[in-house]
């Protein structure tokens, strides 16, 4: 059942769906807004323990994120626990966490959700009672306008800094191309490519996004209190 929902008597509706946890609102896709718009619901109806709990996962996130090299998720983490006290958000960090946000690290954060995407649906693809409600031919279109994507950044003017990767992200994608055209539809080889184009986007991404915050001191400040020290940093 729904926390918080329902209508009462007279026909009203039972509000269903809700997410199990209160934070997986914010790791969701929805697949309409009347979902979307339950889970907000629930999520405006909890308590002040689940703010505590919200608050944990924040800093357990970020520092994982931290650790891990990902400041684009750990700065997004600071933020979110920033704003939950609002007398505590320092202005000052606006402007850097956009810079971060703005920079080559984030447009290629977003390729990798992309890939995220298209790995989940060859994945689905690849089980037999899906495979036949799939449409290989939208899913190669997918492919070929993420491809385009991936090689316009990293051959982009501006974007000179990953010059290095560009060999290796061609070669992977043409695997990619060699192994559809062979085959005739894309099949588990594909996902294991994308998943090479993935981690090499993901090398990018954290030292592309270091050197920004690098270069912005008091965010650099922030997420380590907040996250250099295992999570007991303040926040």
């Amino acid at each position: 059942g729904a926390r918080g929902g329902g209508g009462g008597g007279g026909g009203g509706q039972t509000l269903v769906g809700v997410p199990p946890r209160r934070t997986q609102s914010h790791e969701s896709l929805f697949l309409t807004r009347a979902h979307a718009a339950v889970a907000m619901l629930a999520e405006a109806v909890c308590t002040g323990s689940g703010e505590a709990r919200w608050r944990n996962v924040l800093t357990r996130r970020g520092t994982a994120a931290y650790e891990g090299g990902e400041s684009i998720a750990a700065a997004r983490a600071l933020l979110q626990l920033r704003a939950m006290d609002a007398e505590r958000l320092p202005v000052e960090l606006l402007a850097p966490a956009q810079r971060l946000y703005r920079s080559r690290a984030g447009r290629l954060e977003g390729l990798a959700k992309l890939s995220e995407a298209l790995c989940a649906a060859l994945t689905a693809c690849e089980a037999d009672e899906s495979s036949s409600k799939c449409s290989y031919s939208t899913l190669t279109a997918m492919l070929d306008a993420y491809r385009s994507r991936v090689l316009a950044l990293l051959y982009a003017d501006e974007c000179t800094s990953l010059e290095p990767a560009r060999k290796d992200v061609q070669e992977a994608f043409f695997a990619v191309l060699r192994e559809v055209r062979e085959v005739g539809v894309p099949t588990s080889r594909v996902r294991e490519q994308l998943e090479l184009v993935d981690d090499l986007l993901a090398c990018l991404e954290v030292a592309v996004s270091a050197q920004v915050v690098h270069n912005a001191p008091a965010l650099e400040a922030e997420l380590r209190a907040a996250f250099g020290t295992g999570g007991q940093g303040p926040g």
